[in-house]
């Protein structure tokens, strides 16, 4: 009878553990269930900001120890300051910018090139060859306030006086640079210096998808 009762006894204090068993496995799932809930909301008033350098991490670096000193280990930062280092530097003029023309296709830049070779030895006619059919007078425009506008910044007459004479001048101008273009899928923007023995002048050319000049403005004369 005694061992009967002890029986009786374990039996119940079980089911007791049990139920605190489950009452508590209950609990604790409904505690993760509100933890999740706050989490979410809180994600939901963060306000995300576009990533610094997101391909920071899919950069490749050649990690390579024989380019420092022996004291120093090689790491990604030091790989990529190196990297840095080797890669083309390009002179920047006050008022213009860079002289990075690196990313000018060969069609472009052919076009561009042979238009300021044009200007410079046949100010009046072979230009306009390389413009857009449909936009010719843009260049007529900017033939008639280029010439009004060289006696107004340079204090003297303009060289060329007419057509007829444009063989029997010198360059009009005595070099040219290239500036860092704006590209897009549309247009290439992309600034000039002239260089004549007055001073400079700076012009931005536009050119559509077919290469083509389309739009050429004048942007700042400086005399010597």
């Amino acid at each position: 009878m005694r061992k009967s009762c002890i029986l009786l006894s374990l039996v119940f204090l079980s089911a007791l553990v049990a139920c605190s068993n489950a009452e508590d496995t209950k609990l604790s799932y409904s505690d993760v269930d509100t933890i999740k809930a706050l989490v979410k909301d809180k994600e939901n008033q963060i306000s995300w900001t576009r990533e610094l350098e997101g391909d920071l991490l899919s950069e490749s670096y050649n990690l390579n120890q024989d380019q420092f000193d022996k004291t120093i280990t090689a790491s990604r930062f030091l790989s990529k300051v190196n990297n840095e280092k080797n890669r083309p530097v390009y002179p920047e003029f006050p008022d213009f910018g860079l002289l990075d023309t690196s990313l000018l296709n060969f069609s472009a830049k052919e076009t561009i090139i042979n238009f300021c070779d044009a200007l410079s030895n046949d100010f009046y006619t072979k230009p306009q060859s390389y413009f857009d059919n449909s936009y010719i007078f843009n260049f007529v425009f900017f033939r008639n306030d280029f010439i009004e506008d060289w006696t107004n910044n340079f204090s003297a007459k303009f060289p060329v006086k007419n057509q007829n004479e444009k063989k029997e001048n010198s360059p009009l101008f005595t070099k040219w640079i290239l500036g860092e273009p704006f590209i897009t899928s549309e247009i290439t923007q992309i600034p000039v210096r002239f260089y004549c023995k007055h001073g400079t002048v700076d012009v931005t050319l536009y050119l559509n998808k077919k290469n083509l000049i389309y739009q050429i403005s004048i942007d700042r004369w400086d005399r010597i």
